[in-house]
């Protein structure tokens, strides 16, 4: 800087430093590196060529329907119905705007040589005819939800196209081949509008889907405040797109929701369609989700599927559970009821004996067993004489399993003789001597059917010894299939939420009929005199 001072003091000229360098070079740099934008006029308008044919031999319409890129679908459509010229002429104007809409377009020009149908179109005449009127509130229906449309009347000349397709012949401006599209109507077009709302309603109000969609499209609810606030709290979950309700899932992106006449064809598809392997319940349903469905009672329909298959139940493991509940036998005081019964042959003991009787006091479970060497109706009585009746009394009945040595009448008669009852147990039912294990059997079934299937929350204890020397069950814990398999747990949340409800709903009713029995009517008018406890001032 001082060289450079010295050296214009020469020309008299004084150095001034320049001022805001940082500011400067920021806007230096912004000047020099920033891009021009160039807007792209992108056309979006789609242009419908229409026209009509009406004669005697037969109806019929000509549709030609230009995209922004220049591409044209060619549209014929033969009407099963006599028409007039005006008639056929808005079938095919309204036949071209859902074509349109269809493919996405939300700006159209509707090009047609008719100005009759042009002008009233536009407002500048005035539709009088019952069915005219009828065209133009279909034809408002249909452009409403539209950003533009416009009509404008051509001359026929630029019109052949449309008019060769209306009279079913052939006319191109290009040497590309054509694809001519056919449609043969059976009904107007202002017949179907006023029936299709009440068809899409009926079929729609039946379903599950019914009041989310309702809320979602319309914002629609029901009077009830509390059905109201559970429809927008639960509609959180879910998406209305491209006509197609969907559910937002843990595992997967997207569930698209289903009736559930529609999912059982699915599970059964899934199930023993051609890539099936005739899976269980829980697996049918973990791969409904997986392949992207979803409604409400899906693990339901899936585990009702999978005991309605019968290859599935054909070939299934044997079910060794009783198939009825256990009923126990009361007895009044001990050793007033025995239950007896027959064990072996095992191996054979010192003196040839290879059989054990058993019997068991219901009361106290008191246990006499002894050895023996054969089966005979003599060693039964021989052995009831000698364990129960020298040593507790005669007793008032005892049970028996149905075994030969049990039914003789020798036996029957002797135990009547001594005033004692005998019972038989039915052939399905445990055997007598499994008193002790049938006590915890009952137990365990209860706590299981008090439990249900939502014992501690879905979660098990881990005890702080095991931290320290793990177990196997702590050493094999996998946390990502852990975490998959509580993704999947939460998907079929809603549905165990909502058995939850149906058990409490149950729960209060059988509680309101109880206290109901206890309620005494009053029904009290205006004008009637009643008696007031009052307290004493």
């Amino acid at each position: 800087m001082l060289k450079w001072a010295i050296e214009l003091n020469a020309f008299d000229i004084s150095y001034e430093p320049r001022k805001a360098i940082k500011g400067q070079a920021f806007v230096d740099f912004i000047a020099e590196m920033t891009r021009p934008t160039f807007e792209k006029n992108v056309a979006t308008r789609w242009t419908v060529y229409v026209d009509e044919s009406s004669t005697q031999n037969g109806c019929g319409a000509g549709i030609i329907c230009q995209s922004p890129e220049g591409d044209k679908y060619e549209y014929a459509m033969r009407f099963k119905f006599q028409t007039s010229n005006n008639e056929a002429e808005y079938e095919a104007l309204l036949a071209g705007i859902k074509m349109c809409k269809a493919a996405g377009a939300q700006e159209i020009l509707a090009l047609s040589d008719s100005q009759l149908i042009v002008s009233q179109v536009n407002g500048d005449y005035e539709a009088r005819d019952p069915n005219m009127i009828k065209y133009m509130q279909a034809l408002r229906q249909e452009i409403e939800h539209l950003k533009s449309f416009e009509a404008k009347q051509i001359p026929r000349t630029e019109n052949n196209q449309a008019d060769a397709l209306s009279k079913l012949a052939s006319s191109a401006s290009c040497d590309t081949p054509r694809h001519v599209f056919w449609e043969v109507k059976e009904r107007r077009s202002i017949e179907q509008e006023s029936c299709t709302p009440v068809v899409a309603i009926l079929g729609r109000s039946s379903t599950w889907m019914a009041p989310i969609i309702a809320y979602k499209v319309e914002d629609s609810l029901p009077d009830d405040p509390s059905l109201a606030a559970k429809i927008q709290k639960r509609s959180s979950w879910f998406e209305w797109w491209n006509g197609v309700l969907y559910k937002k899932s843990f595992s997967r992106p997207l569930l698209r929701c289903v009736t559930p006449e529609k999912g059982k064809e699915i599970l059964d598809d899934l199930h023993q369609g051609l890539c099936s392997s005739h899976i269980g319940g829980r697996a049918l349903a973990e791969k409904a989700l997986r392949t992207g469905y979803y409604w409400p009672t899906l693990r339901e329909d899936a585990l009702a599927m999978v005991q309605k298959c019968d290859k599935c139940q054909r070939f299934a493991h044997l079910i060794h559970r009783p198939s009825h509940p256990l009923t126990p036998i009361m007895s009044p005081i001990p050793f007033a009821k025995w239950g007896m019964d027959l064990l072996g042959p095992y191996t054979a003991a010192p003196g040839g004996r290879r059989y054990v009787i058993v019997a068991v006091d219901y009361f106290t479970k008191w246990v006499e067993a002894e050895a023996l060497k054969n089966i005979r109706t003599s060693d039964v009585r021989e052995f009831i004489w000698k364990n129960i009746m020298t040593r507790f009394g005669i007793p008032q009945a005892i049970v028996f399993d149905n075994g030969p040595q049990f039914e003789t009448p020798k036996l029957k008669e002797w135990l009547a003789d001594h005033g004692i009852h005998s019972c038989f147990a039915s052939v399905g039912r445990p055997q007598a001597n499994g008193q002790v294990e049938a006590l915890n059997k009952i137990i365990s079934e209860g706590i299981k059917k008090k439990l249900d299937e939502a014992k501690a929350y879905g979660a098990e204890a881990v005890l702080p010894i095991e931290m320290c020397e793990p177990t196997l069950r702590v050493m094999l814990y996998d946390e990502n299939a852990n975490w998959e398999m509580m993704k999947l747990a939460l998907d079929f949340l809603p549905e165990v939420r909502g058995n939850a409800a149906l058990r409490k709903h149950l729960y209060k009713i059988r509680m309101a009929r109880e206290y109901n029995k206890k309620v005494s009517k009053r029904v009290l008018k205006i004008g009637d005199f009643v008696l007031r406890k009052m307290e004493s001032v």
